[in-house]
């Protein structure tokens, strides 16, 4: 927490060296009760707009970050895809079902992208990932399921 931004600044100065290369970074991995109400407010926002990630990981925070709804848009129309991580957002963060955002990206059409995260730690897979995906979210279609898979 305490260099999350000095490590923002960093990636930013390596993306200006390096402009072609792209990354995701893990933003928003936090919850009420790991952090103060005010640290849940700036984290993907900083990703995004000050490391310029064009891939974030978790985003579980984003219902607090600061003009949530301006950087979703942002999100969408900037084709930056979120990293859905089910196993592992219920695993570490206690979130899950109507709890985590991934309605409220679907909402905002940013791309989804289903992920695994700690694979060998979570002792999951991506067709786990995927049947959780259509057992706690039935509104999702098999042409939505696929389009997620392209999104990867």
């Amino acid at each position: 927490m305490k260099d999350y931004w000095l490590h923002m600044v960093m990636f930013k100065y390596c993306h200006s060296k390096y402009p072609d290369v792209k990354y995701t970074l893990h933003a928003g991995e936090l919850t009420l009760g790991l952090v103060q109400p005010e640290d849940l407010t700036w984290h993907i926002n900083d990703a995004i707009y000050v490391a310029g990630a064009n891939r974030i990981g978790h985003g579980v925070d984003i219902a607090y970050e600061a003009n949530s709804y301006d950087l979703l848009r942002y999100m969408a129309k900037n084709n930056i895809p979120i990293e859905i991580n089910l196993t592992s957002n219920e695993f570490i963060l206690k979130v899950k079902e109507n709890r985590h955002p991934f309605t409220l990206y679907k909402e905002f059409n940013v791309p989804i992208v289903i992920s695994t995260d700690d694979a060998g730690i979570l002792r999951t897979n991506m067709t786990e990932q995927y049947v959780l995906l259509a057992k706690r979210y039935p509104d999702v279609s098999y042409a939505i399921i696929k389009q997620y898979v392209y999104n990867s």
